[in-house]
């Protein structure tokens, strides 16, 4: 299987497909809200964590939830209502 997120992959981008990357991301203290326009690489370097040390770490946490079986909603390009009714 190809690894599904690298160094250039965008954080932001990373969270809207793979929403639990948000609790490693908040684990290491690194934005993906508003500094989410960042690269995996850009966005660790000033982190006490290295890219490929991250990038192991969510691509294991991504392959394992892929391989339960679990879908993931591509929320960019969700339904206003669907989205809606998630939120709430």
């Amino acid at each position: 299987m190809a690894t599904p997120f690298t160094k250039t992959s965008i954080v932001g981008e990373i969270v809207t497909t793979f929403p639990q990357a948000s609790d490693l991301f908040k684990k290491h203290r690194i934005d993906f809200c508003c500094g989410g326009d960042k690269t995996i690489e850009i966005a660790t370097q000033t982190k006490e964590i290295s890219p490929d040390e991250l990038l192991k770490l969510l691509n294991e946490q991504y392959i394992l939830y892929k391989s339960k079986n679990n879908e993931s909603t591509n929320w960019s390009e969700a339904n206003f209502s669907i989205l809606i009714d998630h939120i709430i």
